[in-house]
């Protein structure tokens, strides 16, 4: 790919043009793998293609604009792609790993209700999850999209090549800026999927305990097949009765992610 690249921009203004139009897309290509609001890994490859070269297309006179000349040899072209792939693949996760909280804000549950060994696919992550984790995850996508936040997403990574045009270098500090974004989001997002979880954690505690209290007054009560279905069942009514709470929080972590994609393109572009 670098020497087809180095043979288009070696034939002058339009091999520039083409060459800016492949970092554009090697920066955009990994948002549309990572992030489950673009596309569903179970999606064909052809299809996440086509949206980032439709991303692609969409900020490009904005991204050419800003960009300056770009260098024509093999190496150069090759360590440019892979910081454009880099810095979208940084920006897919910060993305991601919101929805990934609610994903395991449902694993917490199902292990809590003993519903763990369900495991379904979640389509828009692709991989195997428990039945609520694959709830909350859609869930949190449809909402995300329903309130505009892939425009806003979008918006966001389309400035990002006016802050931090392709081809331009990256600040010197730029990894010791970036480093305490991702663990503070880290360590946000998990007390996120702890609070989402923690009503039906205490009621499986709380139905543990009375069937502890009942084995100790009637031995002879089959408590584990009676434990299942209460603690299935309990679980769901609690989640049911919690939902209004947990869809008033969602507001909060999305403004969270999006001051969290924020800040990191702040760090990036210096």
């Amino acid at each position: 790919m670098t020497d087809l690249l180095t043979k288009v921009l070696d034939s002058g203004v339009v091999g520039q043009y083409v060459g800016i139009f492949f970092l554009v897309a090697a920066r955009w290509l990994p948002l549309t793998v990572l992030a489950p609001i673009f596309a569903a890994r179970s999606m064909p490859a052809t299809a996440r293609l086509g949206l980032a070269i439709a991303l692609t297309l969409l900020v490009f006179p904005a991204a050419q604009a800003a960009s300056g000349p770009l260098p024509t040899g093999s190496t150069a072209l090759a360590l440019l792609v892979a910081r454009e792939a880099l810095v979208g693949a940084l920006l897919g996760l910060v993305v991601a790993i919101p929805f990934y909280a609610l994903e395991a804000a449902g694993r917490l549950i199902d292990t809590a209700r003993g519903a763990r060994m369900a495991e379904v696919l979640a389509a828009p992550a692709g991989v195997r999850t428990s039945p609520t984790g694959a709830f909350m995850l859609l869930m949190g996508v449809v909402l995300f999209l329903l309130v505009d936040g892939h425009l806003m997403v979008i918006s966001a990574v389309g400035q990002s090549y006016l802050s931090l045009p392709v081809g331009a270098a990256l600040p010197p500090d730029a990894p010791a800026r970036v480093v305490p974004l991702a663990l503070h989001l880290g360590s946000e997002l998990l007390l996120v999927a702890l609070g989402i979880a923690a009503p039906v954690l205490a009621t499986a505690v709380l139905v543990d305990l009375s069937l502890g209290l009942a084995g100790r007054l009637a031995p002879r009560l089959p408590l584990y097949f009676l434990g299942l279905p209460i603690k299935g069942l309990g679980g769901i009514a609690v989640l049911l009765l919690s939902l209004s709470v947990i869809l008033g929080s969602l507001g909060g972590l999305y403004r969270l992610t999006l001051s969290a994609l924020d800040a990191t393109l702040a760090a990036l572009g210096g």
